[in-house]
């Protein structure tokens, strides 16, 4: 029998799609705002814990699956369904804030256009909301998350 690990196969997609396609989005942001205050871009998002001392590695994201489930979907396959948590660490300055306003607003609208870039191996599902929260700042490195429901068609 072959074993498959659908939860990590997942969030190796969201990693991949999220970090091909976040540049866009962000750039987007920063030519739309046009205010001086520039986002540069995530370059990497791991599914582990980024290190928060590392000044270097940031900005960083952190992508995590919460409250898997399946269901049956048809006699071969399942839907998995499980809710993700992606934390972005940013630098502590007087513009945080307003720098992760316009991160989460980034990724939300990268989520979102993953329908429109084909098969990415998820699908966010549209029925549930994307949640922003702002936790503050710690050891000079302030903190965000983005959650949002994903469903993806599983081999039974």
């Amino acid at each position: 029998m072959a074993y498959e690990s659908n939860v990590e196969d997942l969030l190796e997609s969201l990693r991949g799609d999220i970090e091909t396609n976040i540049a866009t989005y962000v750039t987007g942001i920063n030519t739309a705002k046009g205010d001086g205050l520039t986002l540069p871009a995530i370059a990497s998002v791991t599914v582990q814990d980024p290190d928060p001392y590392d000044a270097a590695t940031l900005p960083a994201a952190m992508l995590d699956a919460e409250d898997v489930i399946t269901e049956p979907l048809d006699s071969g396959h399942d839907v998995l369904i499980a809710n993700v948590l992606l934390v972005l660490a940013i630098q502590e300055d007087d513009n945080q804030r307003t720098r992760l306003h316009r991160y989460s607003e980034a990724l939300r609208q990268c989520l979102i256009g993953s329908k429109d870039r084909g098969d990415v191996g998820f699908d966010v599902n549209p029925r549930q909301p994307v949640v922003i929260q702002y936790y503050g700042v710690l050891d000079g490195v302030a903190v965000a998350s983005v959650r949002f429901q994903v469903l993806t068609d599983v081999p039974r």
